[in-house]
C-alpha cells in the first residue's frame, strides 16, 4: 500500500490517498478527506467499481478527531484559536478542536520528558453500515527528527473494544514536507 496525506491548517483539512496493489497490479484506490468541515470516504476497485462511499455527521466527527490527533506532525497548529486545552493531571491534557460550529475533544497523554505517548477519544466507528461511538486511541511507539523537530514516527490506530483492542493501522512516517 502506498499512502500520501496532505494537511492544511487554515482552514483545517486533510486529504488521504491510498493505492493498494495485489501481486504488483493496481487493485484499489481509496480517499479519505476532511474539507470545509465535512468528511468523505471513497474506495474504488480498479478505479471503476465503487465499494465505499460514506459521508455524514458521524463521519465528520471521526475525521475531526483524526485531524486533531494527527496535528502532532504539524504541532504549531495546536496554538491556533480553534484549539483549547484543559489540564487533567500532571501527564494528561484534554484538547478541544472546533471547526465550522462543531467541536471534538480527546485526551493527550505525556511521559516524563513531555513527549506525547497516546491520544484517546470517543469516536464513531462504522461496521456494516451502522455507526457506534467507541473508545479509540493512537499510541505513539517511536520518535524521529523531521525539519529539526522531534516528532512521532511510529504509531498505531486502535479501537479499544470490550472484546479487546483492534489495531487497524500500524503507521511509520518516512517523510514529511512542509509548505509544499
Amino acid at each position: 500500500m502506498v499512502v500520501q496525506q496532505s494537511y492544511t491548517t487554515n482552514p483545517p483539512s486533510f486529504i488521504w490517498n491510498a493505492r493498494f496493489k495485489l501481486a504488483g497490479l493496481p487493485l484499489m484506490r481509496a480517499r479519505d478527506q476532511y474539507i470545509s468541515g465535512k468528511a468523505h470516504m471513497v474506495g474504488k476497485i480498479l478505479g471503476l467499481f465503487t465499494v465505499l462511499d460514506v459521508l455524514g455527521e458521524k463521519l465528520d466527527q471521526g475525521a475531526m478527531l483524526r485531524y486533531l490527533s494527527e496535528m502532532i506532525w504539524f504541532p504549531s497548529a495546536f496554538l491556533g484559536e480553534n484549539i483549547t486545552w484543559n489540564t487533567v493531571d500532571e501527564y494528561t491534557a484534554q484538547v478541544n478542536f472546533s471547526d465550522r460550529g462543531k467541536s471534538v475533544s480527546g485526551l493527550m497523554f505525556f511521559d516524563d520528558q513531555g513527549r506525547l505517548t497516546n491520544f484517546s477519544a470517543e469516536r464513531y466507528r462504522e461496521t456494516r453500515g451502522e455507526f457506534s461511538l467507541d473508545p479509540w486511541s493512537t499510541p505513539i511507539l517511536g520518535y524521529g527528527e523531521f525539519a529539526g523537530m522531534n516528532l512521532p514516527v511510529l504509531g498505531q490506530a486502535v479501537w479499544n473494544l470490550p472484546a479487546g483492542d483492534l489495531v487497524y493501522a500500524d503507521l511509520e512516517i518516512t517523510e514529511i514536507k512542509y509548505n509544499t
